[in-house]
Parts: structure tokens; sequence; C-alpha cells
């Protein structure tokens, strides 16, 4: 372990860019050492080390296709040949897209599984498996529509559902040494292809606004760090858009 790196080391999947980022770069305000793992965005997460480093805390980025054993085993490889064992892990690579039922193929439905789901296993287990800490954490990026229907989204749906059942599930498994817990963002920040002004309220809401980065990488860390006797569980951090 890395007692003497303080907090230890955090792997952060799809850290390069968006909620990913906001969660690296949090993990590091928190005394936290972090890998910035992304699958082709070398520039960003160069950028996000180099943030991250100014902080005074080791960083690193690793390149990797979470969908191939080999890729992964070769990640955990080059993060402890440079830094050390990990302690924590957050998933929060995944893809989105809308994917009704008529207009997605089953092979498009397998890669929604492939990389919300089974990439996101591969990783546990593998993590897991190296695991060298008295205690740590698990958090995986799940998403409200993990349990509200929205026929736009089956696909990406069943994947963040299957996701939260695999959270409980390990939950279960790897108490008490590892915490695993979901985070459920609401709406945060419009998706790639979308162009919103997230300054503008959002009156179907309970809290009429858009949530911030910075407010999902405050819950993360509460409950990678804080939440020493939570597991199991998922915490939505929405706006209250699970009441609806």
């Amino acid at each position: 372990m890395t007692d003497n790196n303080r907090q230890g080391i955090i792997l952060v999947t799809g850290a390069a860019k968006r909620l990913g980022r906001a969660m690296a770069l949090g993990a590091a305000r928190r005394g936290l050492d972090v890998v910035v793992h992304h699958r082709a965005s070398e520039e960003e997460a160069r950028e996000v080390v180099d943030e991250i480093q100014g902080m005074g805390r080791r960083a690193i980025a690793v390149k990797a296709e979470l969908t191939v054993s080999e890729h992964v085993d070769n990640m955990f490889d080059a993060i402890e040949e440079q830094l050390g064992p990990v302690r924590y892990l957050i998933n929060s690579a995944s893809v989105f897209s809308a994917c009704p039922l008529m207009d997605t193929a089953a092979y498009e439905m397998d890669h929604f599984l492939s990389v919300n789901l089974t990439a996101q296993y591969r990783v546990i287990r593998r993590f897991v498996k190296r695991f060298a800490s008295e205690n740590g954490g698990i958090l995986n990026m799940l998403d409200w529509r993990a349990w509200k229907p929205d026929p736009w989204f089956i696909a990406y749906n069943v994947s963040k559902a299957g996701l939260m059942n695999l959270t409980t599930n390990l939950a279960m498994d790897l108490a008490p040494k590892i915490r695993v817990n979901g985070l459920a963002p609401g709406s945060i920040l419009p998706a790639d292809h979308e162009a919103f002004d997230t300054k503008s309220p959002l009156t179907d809401l309970p809290i009429e606004r858009w949530g911030s980065p910075e407010e999902i990488a405050d819950a993360a860390m509460f409950l990678v760090l804080d939440g020493q006797y939570i597991t199991g569980q998922v915490l939505s951090v929405d706006g209250g858009r699970h009441l609806l």
C-alpha cells in the first residue's frame, strides 16, 4: 500500500473529460495520487495530469481499451510500476447515446453492455486481484435512467441497470475490505452532441437548475473517502429527478 503517499492511489477511468476529469481533480484536492485513464484523449489526459501535479500530487495518464482484457492487465501493470497498487477505483468510462429498440441492432446493444458493464466488471476483477490495502473503495457511475424507464435509451438504460445490480452484489462479496457504491448524476452536462444552456433553469426538476461537475466530484469523494460505513448504496445527485 501507499501509506507514505497519505490517502493512496485512485484510478479514475474516463478521466480525461467531463465528469471523470472533475472527479480526478477532486481526488487530487483530497490528497490522492491519481491515475488518469483514457481511451483516445491523450492531450486532454495530459492536461489533467499537469493540473494534478500542479497541486503537488502524483499523477500519470494511462491509455487502455477497457473492453480488451490484455489492455486492462497492461494498464494495471503500468500503474503498479510507476505509482504502486491502486486503493480506490472510480468506474466513469462509458458510452451514451439514444438507442430505442427498433433503431438499435443487437450488435449495438452488445456494444453498450460491453463498454458500460462488462468492461467495468473486467476492471474491478483486476483491481480486486491485486488489492493490497486493509480497506478501499469502488465507485460505479450510474444514471437515474437505471431505474426509470426511458424508451429512447433502452440499451443504455439496461447497461446501467446491470451495473447497478453489479454494484450491490459486489458490496456483499467484497465486504468488509472494499466498499462498493454507486453515484447517479442527473442533469450535469449536456452530452457531447448536445448544446444546452447549463445556466438556464430546469423548471421540470424539484431543484430548478443544472448541477455542476464539482458537485459530482464532491459526492464521489464522500462515497470513496468519507463514507467508511456506507456500502451497497446508490446516491442520486440529480436535483430530485429520481422523485418524478
